[in-house]
Formats: C-alpha cells, structure tokens, sequence
C-alpha cells in the first residue's frame, strides 16, 4: 500500500507540473508582447535615419537701386535723380525735380557715380524679372527723324478735266518713336510733328507726353502717325520720274512699307501718277540702315523690296 501511494503521488506531481508550465511560458510570452507594444509605441514617432530635407522658401529677386540719390558729371555739377536703366555704355535716369528722363554717356558720370551703374547693372543681370525696365509708361526713344522737302509732285489738276499739274509738296517732319528705351524696338512708328519740334531735338534723346501732347488727341493717340515694321531700315527720300527724279514720293512710299506693301512693283499707279511709256521712268530710294545709307534705283516693272 505505501508503494502504491507513493507512485500515485507521483503521477499527481507530474500531471500538475505540467498545466503550471504552460501558463508559465504564456506568461512570460505575454509579457515579451507586452514589451514589444510598449516598446513600438514609444518608437514608432521616431524620424528615419535620414531625415527629410526642409524646401527652402522661395527667394525674391533684388533688382537694382533705384531710389532717389544725388548724381555728380564729370565738370562737377550734380543734380537730384534716380536710375532708370543702363546699357550699351549709355545711362537713362530721371530728374526729381521735373520728372523728365534723359540719355547721357556712362563716361559722363563720376568715378562714383560710374561705379555705382556698373554695380546695378550687375544686379540686374543677375536678377531674374527684376531688372531694369524695358521701357517707360509714356516715354519715347527718338530713334530717327526725317524731313520730306518741298518737292514738286504731279497731281490731279482741280481746273483741269482729267488733266494733271506740278505742285510743291509742303514739307513734312517726322520722328521715329520706339516705347523700347536705349533704341527701336517693337511698337516702332512715325509720328508727324512741326518745324520748332523737329529741330529742338536730336536723334537718341528720349521724349515725354508732355513734349508730345501737340500731335495728341484727347485719347493720347497720335493724330498722324505710321507704324513702322523695321525701326533699323528708314526711308531718306524717294524721287520718281524720268531718270529717278520729278516727282516726290517719300511720304507714299512710307505710308506703303508701314502698312507691309513691300515688295511691290514699281509703276505709276503705285504712287497714283498717270500712265507713261512702259519702262520709262525709274525709282530711286535712299534707305538708311544700321550700316549706313543704300540707294536702290528701281525701274519701272521691276520689284521693290526692303534693303
């Protein structure tokens, strides 16, 4: 019986051993969870190991200065103004006491002065759409002028059934204006204007609305203007006859390049002249260009083109 008992007590050992293993190894695999959790939700707000690189805020464009100051020439007379722009050797800046704009050389300028264009232009040049300006609300460049002289010109005679006469033709004065500052540039036209104008000023000077308000309308359009296409190629003067001479057409024969008539064929009814022997009468024209000045003889029949 003691034997009996003693093998029964150790079946009994040994059968409640084992359930006591099984919760011990569940719970030390809970407790291995339990730190996992603990341990994930403590590093999952962790950054990478390389973390994300910041975008850098945008950067504004500095242009030039074109504050106020005080400008000093070579002869030592200084004056009140701003920069406007500068380029080709040239310096445009604008006079605070009058608000007029005007071109001088860079050379012209002070030392100081002389150093102080050249380092704003480096800063426009550097500066992306924030550089000088283009060109000047109601500011002009004159590029070029040209006057037509009184030359006589065959017209339809008033007292005269289908007869024509010689007249003189009045003269005209013209500039050549471009909104571009520093020379011509899109928006390129003639413009008419008087004798007093015409010979106050000189080619390259720059012009305001005000200097202008006397060939304006009430809507600030020129009354009698031409657009032009090419503002480096100008008409001089442009005669028609026999021999390339009697009959003055420069006028018409800018009104025709104005409105891209070019090329076109040379005869009387281009210039609206009565008929003539075929091949008779020849047109000469004197082009003035970036190069310099080029005459055309063209005959009649033949085409006309720019230079």
């Amino acid at each position: 019986m003691e034997s009996t008992h003693y093998l029964l007590d150790l079946r009994t050992l040994h059968i409640n051993a084992s359930p006591m293993k099984v919760l011990l190894r569940l719970a030390i695999f809970a407790l291995v969870i339990v730190v996992a959790v603990i341990a994930w939700r403590k590093y999952r707000g962790a950054p990478d190991a390389s973390p994300p690189t910041k975008t850098p805020a945008p950067t504004v464009a500095v242009g030039p200065d074109l504050s106020l100051r005080t400008w000093t020439n070579q002869d030592g007379r200084s004056f009140e103004g701003s920069l406007v722009s500068a380029k080709g050797g040239q310096v445009i800046l604008r006079r605070a006491n009058d608000s007029s704009h005007f071109q001088l050389p860079v050379a012209a300028l002070s030392d100081q002065d002389r150093a102080f264009v050249e380092q704003q232009s480096r800063v426009a040049a550097a500066a992306d759409g924030a550089g000088f300006p283009k060109e000047v609300p109601g500011v002009y460049m004159l590029n070029r002028k040209t006057d037509i002289k009184g030359n006589l010109m065959r017209v339809p005679a008033s007292e005269l059934v289908g007869g024509w006469q010689n007249v003189r033709v009045q003269p005209m004065f013209w500039f050549l204006l471009s909104t571009q500052l520093h020379g011509a540039g899109e928006g390129s036209l003639w413009v008419r204007v008087d004798e007093r104008t015409f010979k106050a000023h000189s080619d390259g000077t720059l012009l305001n609305k005000g200097q202008l308000s006397a060939f304006m309308n009430a809507e600030d359009k020129f009354i009698e203007s031409m657009p032009w296409p090419k503002p480096d190629v100008t008409i001089v003067e442009a005669q028609y006859g026999p021999h390339a001479a009697g009959n003055n057409v420069t006028h018409k024969l800018m009104l025709m390049a104005s409105q891209s008539r070019l090329p076109a064929v040379v005869g009387p009814e281009l210039f609206d002249l009565p008929s003539h022997a075929p091949a008779t009468w020849e047109l000469s024209v004197l082009w003035r260009t970036a190069t310099g000045e080029v005459r055309r003889t063209v005959r009649d029949g033949a085409s006309l083109a720019w230079p």
